[in-house]
């Protein structure tokens, strides 16, 4: 996979990456202060694994993004420390699923289950229909 500099694009948003006036794919790294992020695009698109460190070099976020830069399946963060302080689940319709949160000690403190807002079938006539951010 390619790998580049976010200072080397044209255009760098949440959801686009452009390249010589053209979508880029690819890996994406932004170098702040604050840590290193990468993100990957496909034909200019935001598209598959999406992860943070911190400026130790531990991860605090690793997540998927579908096209588009909607989140889908489990998404992840960690604290300053490696503990593991939130985690959430979107389905491929981009529906927010689960949230779970710990305590510093790593005790389960919040479970909450969500019910699907919208789909890919109208659930009163069964015909498909397209998702929202597609």
């Amino acid at each position: 996979m390619r790998r580049i500099d976010a200072e080397d694009l044209d255009l760098l948003e949440e959801t686009g990456a452009v390249l010589r006036g053209r979508g880029f794919t690819g890996r994406v790294v932004e170098t702040e202060e604050t840590g290193v992020t990468a993100r990957t695009f496909v034909n200019g698109v935001a598209s598959g694994p999406d992860i943070a460190w911190n400026s130790d070099g531990r991860v605090v976020s690793l997540g998927n993004l579908a096209t588009g830069g909607l989140p889908v399946g489990p998404s992840h963060h960690w604290d300053a420390e490696g503990r593991l302080v939130f985690e959430y689940v979107n389905d491929v319709s981009g529906n927010h699923r689960l949230s779970l949160r710990w305590d510093t000690e790593g005790r389960l403190v919040s479970e909450e289950r969500h019910r699907a807002q919208f789909g890919r079938f109208d659930p009163a006539t069964g015909e498909q229909r397209p998702a929202p951010w597609l």
